[in-house]
């Protein structure tokens, strides 16, 4: 809700779209219209912007995502809820989904925005990746599934699947207290 207070809708509907389709932030302003297949309620995550931040160079759209050739998903509801209002509200219809004046969005346009939304919300972060850490820790949270966790998020390494699984403190007590339980009923 904060970030809506910024002079960029834009922004807060790729901030949306990000946490709601797991991805890095560099694939969710590279998603295109066309990647939302609703014939097949399928979500294709295969492109992303390369921001290059010397002079001299631009922002471009290239093929795949960070790790892979990109992810096919099925369409999380929430995705479509924030299409369909984001398509009503920009009137995009066909070609990326999250321009400025035509153009793609630049990293630094993108991160001022969620460092201020985040600020003014009174969170310590300042991160764009939030959003994907955020939606994928509780996606694991829900399903208490690492491979499927790790489908969701496009990761062929469970490796770099686990720092979504982090344990949660209020998790640890609940089981210990279990265990106390069980433990002082067994006969020595």
């Amino acid at each position: 809700e904060v970030c809506r207070e910024f002079d960029s809708e834009v922004v807060y509907y790729l901030a949306s779209m990000q946490y709601a389709t797991y991805c890095r932030v560099q694939e969710a302003a590279a998603l295109h219209y066309e990647d939302l297949d609703f014939t097949r309620n399928k979500l294709s995550v295969n492109k992303k912007i390369q921001w290059l931040r010397a002079k001299g160079f631009e922002n471009k759209l290239v093929d795949g995502s960070k790790a892979n050739g990109g992810k096919e998903l099925p369409m999380p509801e929430l995705a479509k809820r924030i299409f369909h209002e984001w398509v009503l509200r920009s009137g995009v219809r066909s070609g990326p989904l999250f321009t400025m004046e035509g153009e793609l969005l630049t990293y630094r346009q993108i991160e001022y925005r969620y460092s201020q939304a985040l600020k003014r919300a009174g969170l310590p972060f300042s991160a764009t990746h939030l959003l994907r850490h955020a939606s994928l820790t509780e996606f694991y949270d829900t399903c208490k599934d690492l491979l499927l966790t790790a489908k969701m998020a496009g990761q062929k390494d469970i490796r770099s699947t686990m720092k979504y699984t982090k344990v949660r403190d209020e998790r640890v007590i609940q089981v210990q207290h279990e265990m106390d339980k069980k433990l002082s009923s067994i006969e020595l």
